[in-house]
This record gives structure tokens, sequence and C-alpha cells, in this order.
């Protein structure tokens, strides 16, 4: 791999370790969170999640374009299509996380996850039943002196959004050794009727999860609802649980004059094995705030995203292949390492002229599927 590739490859990790709750550096005190701790628990615990602190940003002046283009847009469809695109846009993010009840007699709650980020959201496609959303992150973090380190720049999340789909792709549970099962669920289509599937796709541009919902707009503000779904493990939790293996949850996105919400509503579902029933072990709020800025520097972000983009759009249809088929089964990277870290220093290699890269991401992710049979 070319040098490039390897400093973005270590650039990567940091942030998904910051992003995943795997911070080194540390707050000696408690940071304030959103949602009140239980006095019969003591002190406030301190939180996880990413510790870093990021150069000011200044905040947009609302209403946002995007804002008037919604409350200006046709009713019905047209409507929904306006509040998905005015998710678009350059954002500081807060990410807020935790647990509000534990169902384990004499379980205690985890810490609460906070973190945050700077993200630009972008247009991959639009086209009347379906419009693809781009997250890259491009984050300037404070050094111990308090000055502005150099930007960090990674790709991160991507939505789908598909009209009245005839299909959704939905997680099935865990498998031996990492893997990771899944399942086509057909859609009826009166229950598709007006209705919208969201897809989330991870860093790696695998499926993290979808739900069915509905737009719901009246003059202060756009809604969507989701249905409550089962998903893997997040990634702020993925290497330090090991007592569930469900994520069931539901999420409920808001479109404000400033920004977005996403609030999420999410059940610990422990799975049934070794003599127990399948229960939930503890039910969690999150709240990540999409709040717009003006006036910052992406233009490390811009560069590496036009020399990046050919890979990945050509990396994006052979997911598609992959999941072509009726249950399919998804394994982790056989040499036990991160599919996530594996495309982003394939792509840093890729950008640095080494277009073999590509052939060689494609074969890692055609070698995923264990197990499935053709889709009808």
């Amino acid at each position: 791999m070319a040098d490039g590739g390897r400093r973005y490859l270590a650039l990567a990790i940091t942030l998904a370790a910051v992003l995943a709750g795997c911070d080194t550096r540390s707050i000696p005190e408690a940071s304030s969170h959103p949602f009140a701790w239980p006095q019969d628990q003591g002190e406030r615990p301190p939180t996880v999640g990413g510790h870093s602190q990021g150069a000011a940003v200044t905040y947009a002046p609302a209403p946002s374009p995007e804002w008037n283009a919604l409350q200006a847009a046709a009713p019905g469809h047209a409507r929904d299509r306006a509040a998905i695109l005015a998710l678009c846009g350059d954002y500081r993010i807060d990410f807020d996380y935790q647990e509000l009840v534990s169902l384990v007699p004499g379980g205690h709650l985890a810490n609460p996850y906070q973190s945050w980020a700077t993200e630009r959201i972008f247009v991959l496609e639009d086209s009347p039943g379906r419009i693809s959303l781009q997250h890259q992150l491009v984050m300037v973090a404070l050094d111990a002196a308090g000055k502005p380190e150099a930007p960090a720049v990674a790709k991160h999340w991507r939505q789908e959004w598909s009209w009245q789909a005839d299909a959704v792709l939905r997680f099935a549970g865990p498998a031996e050794q990492g893997a990771e099962r899944w399942r086509h669920e057909r859609l009826d289509p009166a229950a598709a009727q007006g209705a919208w599937v969201w897809t989330v796709w991870g860093i790696d541009d695998g499926p993290r999860y979808a739900s069915l919902g509905r737009w719901r707009h009246d003059a202060t503000s756009s809604v969507f609802q989701g249905d409550e779904t089962w998903r893997p493990l997040p990634r702020r939790e993925k290497t330090t649980r090991k007592d569930y293996q469900v994520l069931l949850g539901s999420e409920r996105i808001v479109v404000a004059p400033d920004g977005w919400v996403m609030l999420q509503e999410n059940g610990k579902l422990r799975l049934a094995g070794a003599g127990a029933s399948a229960a939930v072990l503890a039910r969690e709020i999150g709240v990540e705030r999409y709040r717009r800025i003006t006036g910052f520097d992406w233009r490390a972000g811009l560069a590496t995203w036009s020399a990046e983009e050919p890979f990945w759009r050509a990396l994006r249809p052979l997911w598609g292949e992959v999941l072509a088929v009726d249950l399919p089964t998804l394994h982790a990277p056989k040499d036990g390492g991160s599919l996530v870290m594996d495309l982003a220093g394939e792509a840093a290699a890729y950008a640095q002229g080494d277009h073999a890269a590509l052939t060689r991401a494609s074969a890692e992710v055609r070698a995923l599927v264990i197990a499935g049979t053709p889709s009808p």
C-alpha cells in the first residue's frame, strides 16, 4: 500500500475509535448528558465516547434555504422528497445515548455515550423513487495546547430512501464466528403505499439496517417515523458488550429550521440460548443533533472524495450482487481484520494511483457471502 494509503488508514482507525467510544484521551470528570441519572445509582459516571474537543464552528442562520424549499413544496410525494433532500448540508453533530432502564434484576445502567463530529451530507443519487445521501466526516480536533490539528477525513455512513419499495432488507441475527444473517422481506403493496424504505449502509457500504416508514408534515416540522427492526450491535458497543446480540430499534427523524434531529428508541436484546429465553436487557434513548454550520473549511474532504469517488461508485453495485440471494449470511474478513479498515485503505491506495486496489477490494466483498441461494 502506498504511503498515502497508510496515512489514511491510520487516520481512519483513529476516527473509528473515537466514534466507537474507544478514544484513548480521557476526561477526569463526568461530562454533562441530557437525561437525568437515577439517584439510587449514585454520582453520574463519566461518559464514554469521543472526549476530544473540536475547533469552534459558526452556526448558520435559520431558517435555512433547505427549510424554505421544504415549506414551499407541494403536499404528498413532492414534500417527502423535499424533506429528504433537506437532510443535506454542512453540520456540527452531537451524539448522545443513555440507557434509561435496566430490565435485569439488580442490573445497572451502562455509562452514557457522547461524541461529536463535523460532517457534510451530499446527494449521490436523486430520482423520483430513490434518493441516496452520502455522509463524510471532516473533523478538526484541538491538541493539548488548544490549537487546531490537521483535518481528519473519513467516509461515513450512507442513507438510501426508496419510495413504495417491493422489499426491505432485514437483519436476522448473528451467526457463528462473527457472521451476520440477513433476509429479504417482501412488502405488502398496501403497506408500501405512500411509504419509504430507509436503508442505512455502513462505512464500508455494507448493510447496517433498514426500516419502513412514512413522513408526516405540518407547519413547523417534517417527521419520518420508521418501524421497529432488528439491527447488528452499534459500533459504539460492538467491541465492549458481549451480553446482548441484537439492537431492537426504531428512529424518528425531525427536520427543523436549523437542521435535523434523529431520535432513537432501542432495546438491547439477548437471544435465547444456554437455557435462557430471549430477553430485552435494557432500554436506551439516543439523540443525534445535526445543526447547520457555515464558514467551515471542507477542502480536505472535497479533495479526498474527488479522488476516491470512482472507487466507491464501482464497489457499490457489488454489494447488490452479494446480497441478491435468499437469506444471505455475511462473514468478517478471513484474516480477522476489519472490512471497514481494509476498504478505507484500498480506497486511499486507489486515490494514490494504485487502481489494482479496486480489484482487491472487489474480491474481498465478493468473498463475504458464505450462505444463501439466488433470490427469486
